[in-house]
Formats: structure tokens, sequence, C-alpha cells
């Protein structure tokens, strides 16, 4: 197995891989982005092609490639290693498998179902003749396996029983109901879309009812029925149409949210390759998550009318929460963009081109609304600024109001002033930005900003090792810290060092290396540093002063309390010339 492992490892970068899932911008010789494991404003993961590995100084995530995939599919390592040696075209002749698991034994029903639906569309005029009145060409049905499930209830169970595969892992895949007489079909007189994950593996099935000429719907039909959760289908984190749709996304950094799946293949017959499409469930935060990944914008598509406004708030609140900008493609009522892209293709790329960022849609959408002055300003309290206060960057919010400012001919200032009244009055708080990068000594966010400052400093001494740079933080720090450097000197200058301390040079290289590469001026960070460590050690030792000083008042001992008085105000001088050179 190690041996496929490195070759999947000299084939695949960990840039490449990571760099299909989230957006990576330089950081120096390495990369950088906003970790895909957790919410944070500014980018702590950091991707080196040096070392081919990855690393969250936020969250404390890493590893390589495989540690990756498994940590942003949710899969084992098994699943893994088969994911990449396929895109690797490596094959795994030295790994056998004991058994394969249940996501393997699922996928490989779902595959069958597919290519079974594929069939069976082919030898079904109706469906076929439905799916052109549609719009869609043969190729478009083709690219994204659009099939048909014949109406009679074991169809599939019995195309797939002639593979004698268990009732067990038929009812695993989600295709199939357990009766009174046995299994059944899930699926019945439908055609079908396959739903795919990021990788391009079938991961469900939507279906949509489909009714010959001449037929009567049955008035308990749904429309659409997709697959239930399984160990492979997770409606709140799925999207249809994703696979296809990732890299004009990740081009674009635009990515189109429309409502059904007809739309998402219309749009890409129409030459809009970005649109994607959730089934059976509003959309979760998990979902904008992930398009957060790889995308800046989304857009959505509304009816231009009040229902439709309102209606978009949920998920505009979510995604702006998210990181992400929102664009707004407004449709008459009633018009899908399936029909839409249908009947006019060139029209539909020129609507999804001239989206309108939500702030200039949702103000115009109030100024028809409100014919006075007062509706307008208390409309606008009521129904954008919610959305305003729930983005995510500070930049944008504050470029918002200024919009709203200037639509409603105030100064800035003013509507600024007038947006933190309202939000006093909600209620709410606004996260804090870290001042430095975290640190590898201590895992904690809450760990001693002192620690956290002391860490930097050594990491940049490590990566700059045999420089003036280094040198001269060496012999800072051992001042500063006096008898505590014994760790220090330790860590850095001796020869013999445990897993656990080259692990930790490791980190702290990388994190310098990730976070001070990019600066222009490394002297100024360098000295920055140093005076913010100093500032710390000064300010405990001011404050172990001053408890020392309470308790030689309380014991009346004058000797003493004249002395730390002279050492609080010796402290505090220090202290107060530092704060002046920073400024």
């Amino acid at each position: 197995m190690s041996s496929s492992v490195e070759q999947i490892k000299e084939r695949l970068s960990i840039a490449d891989v990571v760099g299909s899932y989230i957006k990576l911008e330089k950081a120096g010789v390495n990369s950088k982005a906003r970790c895909p494991f957790h919410n944070e404003r500014t980018p702590s993961f950091f991707v080196s092609p040096l070392r081919n590995t990855f690393h969250c100084f936020g969250c404390g995530k890493g590893g390589d490639i495989f540690t990756f995939v498994q940590e942003i599919e949710g899969i084992d390592f098994e699943t893994a290693l088969q994911a990449l040696a396929d895109r690797a075209g490596v094959q795994l002749r030295d790994f056998t498998r004991h058994g394969k698991g249940e996501r393997e034994r699922a996928k490989a029903i779902l595959e069958k179902a597919a290519r079974f639906y594929e069939e069976m569309l082919d030898k079904s005029p109706g469906p076929k003749s439905y799916l052109k009145s549609r719009g869609l060409k043969d190729d478009t049905i083709k690219q994204f396996r659009v099939g048909y499930a014949p109406k009679e209830w074991g169809a599939l169970t019995s195309f797939l029983k002639k593979d004698r595969t268990s009732d067990a892992d038929l009812v695993l895949s989600g295709m199939f109901i357990e009766g009174d007489r046995g299994l059944y079909d899930r699926f019945r007189g439908r055609v079908m879309f396959p739903v795919f994950d990021y990788m391009g593996n079938i991961t469900g099935f939507s279906g949509r009812l489909y009714t010959a000429e001449g037929d009567k719907p049955n008035d308990t039909d749904a429309k659409y029925i997709n697959t239930p959760e399984t160990v492979l289908y997770h409606k709140s984190k799925s999207f249809y149409g994703l696979d296809r749709a990732k890299q004009a996304i990740r081009e674009t950094g635009q990515a189109l949210l429309v409502e059904g799946q007809f739309d998402v293949v219309m749009s890409h017959q129409s030459g809009v390759a970005n649109a994607v499409a959730i089934s059976g469930t509003a959309v979760t935060a998990d979902h904008l998550a992930l398009l957060e990944r790889i995308a800046d914008t989304l857009l959505i598509v509304l009816d231009s009318d009040k229902a439709g406004f309102i209606a978009s708030s949920r998920t505009v609140k979510l995604a702006l929460g998210t990181g992400l900008d929102v664009s707004v493609i407004a449709l008459p009522k009633g018009k899908d963009p399936a029909e839409f892209a249908f009947e006019n293709p060139g029209g539909w790329k020129e609507k999804v081109r001239s989206g309108k960022q939500f702030v200039d849609y949702a103000l115009e959408f109030i100024a028809g609304e409100a014919p006075k002055r007062k509706e307008e300003e208390k409309l606008i309290r009521d129904h954008l600024y919610p959305f305003v206060a729930s983005m995510r960057d500070a930049l944008r919010k504050d470029e918002s109001l200024v919009k709203i400012s200037m639509h409603m001919k105030l100064s800035s200032d003013a509507l600024r002033e007038d947006f933190s009244n309202w939000r006093s009055k909600q209620n709410s708080s606004t996260e804090a930005r870290p001042l430095v990068p975290r640190g590898l000594a201590s895992e904690s966010a809450s760990a001693p900003r002192k620690d956290r400052i002391r860490d930097s400093l050594i990491g940049i001494a490590l990566w700059q090792k045999g420089t003036d740079h280094s040198s001269n933080i060496l012999s800072k720090l051992k001042e500063l810290l006096g008898e505590k450097s014994g760790e220090l000197v330790l860590l850095l200058e001796s020869e013999e060092k445990t897993d656990e301390q080259k692990k930790r040079i490791e980190l702290l290289v990388f994190e310098a290396e990730s976070y001070y590469n990019s600066h222009k001026s490394l002297i100024s960070e360098i000295d920055t540093l140093l005076r913010a460590l100093e500032k710390e050690i000064l300010t405990l030792r001011l404050e172990d002063a001053l408890v020392a000083l309470r308790k030689a008042e309380a014991t009346g001992d004058a000797t003493l309390v004249n002395r730390l008085l002279g050492v609080c105000q010796e402290l505090s001088l220090s202290i107060n010339s530092l704060n002046n050179t920073n400024r």
C-alpha cells in the first residue's frame, strides 16, 4: 500500500487537490485560504507545496492529500485512497480490500441503477419525448445521465437481484422500500436525475413524475421524490450539478443557485455552467459553506414581486453570514430558469451576467413599495438592515451602508449612526478579530498572548536560521525571557530532538513561512512582535507588582511599599514608552 500512496503523492500535488475544493491564493512560497473546516474571517489555512501538506492555524487540522479528502468528504482512508488513485491513474495492485464497506456497496448499487435507468429511457419513447419537449438535447441527456424508472413495482429490484445483491444492501442504497411482500422499487414511472458528489460518484436520485399523454396523474403522487438519507446521500449537504459546475464556479467566482434539476440542466445546456440546485430540503448552512469554499458570490433567482423578495430572506441571510456576496436575478412571475433558458438561451446568459448585488436590488424593490420617505426608512430598517447585520465581512457591510446612505441622500456617518442605533436595539454583537497569529506552542486560542507572540518569533527564527534575523531574535528572546529561555535553547540548539519537538518545529516554521513570507518588511514585523512581547512581559510583571503592593499595604510594611511603588512606576514608564514607540 505504501508504494501506491507514494505514487499518488508524486502525481497529485497538495495544491491541486486542495485547490479543487477551495479557492487558494498565493502567500509567498505557500498558498492560503479560509479554512473549510471551521468558520473564520481571515485566512489561517495554509498549503505547503514543499512539504506536500496543509495546516490550519485556527482549528489545528492538518495532514496530506489523503487526510484532506477524508476530512472534507467525510470518508474513511480506504475510500479516499481509491478516489485519489482513480484521479491519479494509479492502480492499487498492492492494496487488497478486506470486503467492501457499506459506502462502496451502496455506490456500486447506485451505479448499476443509473445504467439501468439510462437503458430504460432509450427503450421508452414517451419519457424521451417529454424530455425533448422540455428542451433537453440528446447530448445533454447523456452528459447528465438522465434515465427513466418504469412504472413496474419491481423492475429495478429484479434487475439487481440477478447479481445476487442482498436485500440488506438494496435497502442500504435507499432505492428500495420494504413492504409486507418484500422489497419494491422506490422510484416508479419517473424521469430519473442521478445526484453526484463532488468527486463525481452517484450518491442518490431525484425522480420527476412522468405521466403519459392522456393519463391522469394520481393526486397522491408527489411531482418529485428524492433518495432518503443514506450512508452516501445527505440532503443538507448535497447539490445537484455541483460535480459539473465546480470548475465554472471556481473560474467565475460565482455559484448560481436554481430550484430544480431542469433549471440546472437547461442552464448548462445554454452555456451557464455554474448552476446548481438542492433537492428535497431548504438551503442549509452546510450547503452554503460548501459553496463558499470555491465561490465569492451566490447568484439567486427571484420572482420580481414581494413574495419572491420575502421568500429569499432566509437564504440571503445565511449566505451573507457565511461570507458570500449575494446577487439577484429577477425573472417575471411564473417564469423559471429552465423555461427562460429554453426559449432564449442567449437572454438567460445575459440575465446571469447582469445580476444585481442584493443591496442594490433591495433598495430598488423597497423604493417601489414605499411612496413616502417615512415608509421607505421604516422598510429599510425592517427589511434591509437585518441583511446588512448578517454580513460576516466588515468591509462589505460598510460598503452596503454607504450605498444605502447614497440612496437615501444622507451622509454615510448619519446612516452608520442610525444603523448602529438599530443594532443596539436588536442586542447584536460582533466577533473580535485576533491581533496576532495564534502560535503553535499552545493549542488553545485562549493561551496567553505572550506565549502566542513568543511562538511567532521562534517560528521566524527557525525559518530564518543562519541569518541576522534569526540571531537577533534569539538574542532578544534570551534577554526578555531570562531563566525561562531554557526550553527555547533546547528546542533550537539541541541536536537530538524528540518526535514531538520535531513536529512542533515543523509547524512553527510553517506558520512563520505562511504568515510573514508575503510581508515586504520582515524587519519591521520582527520589531513589532518584539516590542509587543516586551510589553506583555512588562505588563505581567506590573500585575504581579501591584498584587505584592496590595499585600504590603495590608501588612503595613512601609519599606516594602515604597520599594514596590518604585517598581510599579518604573514598569509603567517602560510600558508607556513602548506604547509611544508603537504609535
